[in-house]
């Protein structure tokens, strides 16, 4: 037991107990002095933002444009951005891509109704479209099947409730057919002699079309 890198971690992953701390000291912050519905906008909107840098450099390394070099090696074929790892990063961007996706439809349907502010509104939902564009492009790029089906479930839920509130009826069908042909396509993929086996070989497919192997599978 060293009790160094249980307290402060190892380079390549800076989790020990200090950034727990750290982590718990951040929150109780934020739930004791978030206070308005103002504070908590501005929030998210930090959390969008801040996520845009975040994704174009998880790109940038899936093409080799990385000034650091990271111990473990090449971060080519599953990216970590700065998190150092790719489940890392693929966690953080299911979080954050769900309220940016939210922001996208809350601009677009606001310039619908408010005419005198149609063009501002439009633009703010081209910037979150844009950055949401950069997270999901991130996001494959690490190859995390959890933080990826984590992501599905949570937008799946998040437009259920919407068309349940809105009572979009071919909203909730359009929704469940997507997961079943989700589904479906997974089943191929993990099928041995299926008609995809050789597109279901290559790296940045093997990985999903092992998901439902039990043995190989997340």
């Amino acid at each position: 037991l060293s009790h160094g890198v249980s307290f402060w971690g190892v380079t390549a992953r800076r989790l020990g107990s200090s950034t727990y701390f750290c982590c718990l000291l951040f929150f109780a912050a934020l739930a004791t002095t978030l206070r308005s519905e103002q504070q908590v906008h501005r929030s998210i909107t930090l959390a969008i933002m801040t996520s845009f840098p975040v994704s174009l450099y998880g790109i940038g390394q899936r093409f080799s444009i990385d000034p650091i070099i990271w111990m473990g090696g090449p971060t080519v074929a599953r990216v970590g951005s700065p998190f150092a790892h790719a489940i890392y990063l693929g966690a953080y961007l299911m979080m954050i891509v769900p309220l940016t996706l939210s922001r996208v439809l809350v601009h677009y349907l606001a310039s619908r109704t408010d005419r005198t502010r149609r063009i501002a509104h439009l633009s703010h939902a081209a910037i979150y479209a844009l950055t949401a564009i950069a997270q999901l492009g991130a996001m494959f790029c690490t190859m995390s099947r959890g933080p990826m089906v984590g992501l599905a479930a949570g937008c799946a839920v998040m437009f259920l409730l919407l068309a349940v509130y809105w009572r979009k009826r071919w909203l909730v069908l359009g929704i469940l057919a997507v997961g079943l042909l989700l589904l479906g396509g997974l089943a191929l993929l993990a099928w041995p002699n299926g008609p995809f086996r050789t597109f279901a070989n290559r790296y940045d497919v093997q990985r999903f079309s092992l998901m439902l192997n039990p043995q190989k599978g997340s």
